[in-house]
């Protein structure tokens, strides 16, 4: 049996408890939104850039999504720290399967449609650029 150490109380648990067994401390994990450490989410702060974890912040530019599970990882991170997926910079999901693709491919591998997509201005969400965003409704010509 693998056991860790329950961040608050000290006491070793089974690493398949969700919450410590003493305390009732929750061994789930968050990412600090200036580092991209995973921690427990019982920190206040972040144990390698000392940022408050209490806070919900938005990502800064240096941060971008994992194409495989939507993580949020550093810029220049080559695995996600997620899921374990290799990451290109050129990298994106096809809006329609999910398929990562090339942001130079213009058909996706997976499903064979056209890739062509813009950026909502209204929503700023992925989208096609037929006339309408398939997200938010906004007339895009």
């Amino acid at each position: 049996m693998k056991t860790i150490i329950c961040p608050r109380c000290g006491k070793k648990q089974d690493e398949s408890f969700n919450f410590c067994k003493d305390c009732g401390s929750s061994f789930a994990l968050k990412q600090c939104p200036e580092c991209a450490t995973l921690q427990s989410e019982v920190f206040k702060f972040c144990k390698k850039c000392g940022a408050s974890l209490s806070a919900e912040k938005s990502y800064s530019k240096n941060f971008r999504t994992c194409p495989k599970c939507g993580g949020k990882v550093l810029e220049n991170d080559r695995f996600c720290i997620h899921c374990g997926e290799e990451i290109s910079p050129n990298t994106e999901k096809c809006i329609y399967c999910g398929n990562t693709v090339l942001s130079t491919d213009k058909f996706c591998t997976n499903c064979g449609k056209e890739l062509n997509i813009i950026t909502c201005p209204k929503c700023a969400k992925k989208t096609t650029s037929d006339n309408f965003c398939i997200h938010c409704g906004y007339h895009l010509h």
